[in-house]
């Protein structure tokens, strides 16, 4: 049906779709542009220091294409309030 990765146009009502938003944190990718006067003025090193070893981060939502718009499948909790919730039992 598609012949791209990246999904180009309108989606057919019917049609589910993984939205797939990240942050990657890979030392072969950025440190070159942490040694670029150009680009490295933009990275906050520090900052960077404290989430090398996380690695990543990517939420995913599964969305269904409606004839009036979409529908989030994904019941995941997103919202920090909720997530701070669940992490002290309430």
């Amino acid at each position: 049906m598609f012949k791209y990765l990246r999904v180009r146009g309108k989606l057919p009502a019917g049609s589910v779709i993984t939205v797939e938003p990240g942050v990657y944190f890979c030392r072969f990718i950025i440190e070159p542009y942490l040694k670029d006067p150009v680009h490295g003025q933009f990275i906050d090193k520090e900052v960077l220091e404290r989430y090398w070893n996380v690695g990543g981060v990517r939420i995913e939502d599964n969305v269904l294409i409606t004839p009036d718009g979409f529908d989030n499948l994904t019941t995941a909790l997103k919202e920090v309030d909720e997530m701070e919730k669940v992490i002290n039992g309430y």
